[in-house]
């Protein structure tokens, strides 16, 4: 198999950025879900059944990395 030059320009595929289509079915299956089931009120339901699952949930939504250009330090307060 020949090998390209590094830097050659991209050649067929998709696009970077564009989703896999069965990522995006899967994600509209599970918007649909969420809505079937009472969207924000189960959510809100969930939060205090199950906080710990809820919790989890959240963490899924929050940035695993954090750039920060200023030299101060970050300081992050979590309230119970």
């Amino acid at each position: 198999m020949a090998q390209f030059a590094q830097g050659h320009p991209k050649m067929g595929g998709r696009k970077k950025g564009t989703p896999n289509k069965t990522t995006a079915s899967v994600r509209e299956a599970i918007l649909a879900a969420f809505d079937e089931v009472g969207g924000v009120e189960w959510l809100v339901g969930l939060a205090r059944r199950e906080p710990a699952a809820f919790t989890r949930l959240l963490a899924k939504m929050v940035p695993q990395a954090l750039t920060v250009q200023d030299e101060r330090p970050v300081v992050i307060v979590v309230d119970d």
